[in-house]
């Protein structure tokens, strides 16, 4: 694994960040092949708090930032909701700017 902690267990947190910076949804997955797949949805779901507004908000265009959340895992109800906290975070973004 990446990122382990003193105990030699997943650090999640620091897995989040990881994804939380990369902008496609495959590139995320590729990332994470060393980690347990029962992880997956833990991960995702921190990112998707930590920092994959910043990166999506940060794309160059309007079709670029829709891709990338329509990319976004909405396989159960709570990946749904947290999709939808990005989508209006990253519109959040740009009224401000």
């Amino acid at each position: 694994m990446k990122h382990t902690d003193q105990f030699g267990q997943i650090d999640t947190l620091k897995y989040a960040d990881a994804i939380g910076k990369i902008a496609t949804h495959k590139q995320r997955i590729e990332y994470l092949q060393d980690v347990d797949e029962k992880f997956y949805d833990l991960l995702y779901l921190l990112a998707m708090q930590m920092g994959i507004v910043n990166t999506i908000a940060k794309l160059p265009t309007r079709e670029e930032r829709k891709k990338a959340w329509e990319e976004l895992p909405e396989h159960n109800r709570t990946m749904k909701g947290m999709k939808q906290m990005v989508y209006h975070k990253v519109v959040r973004k740009f009224k401000r700017s």
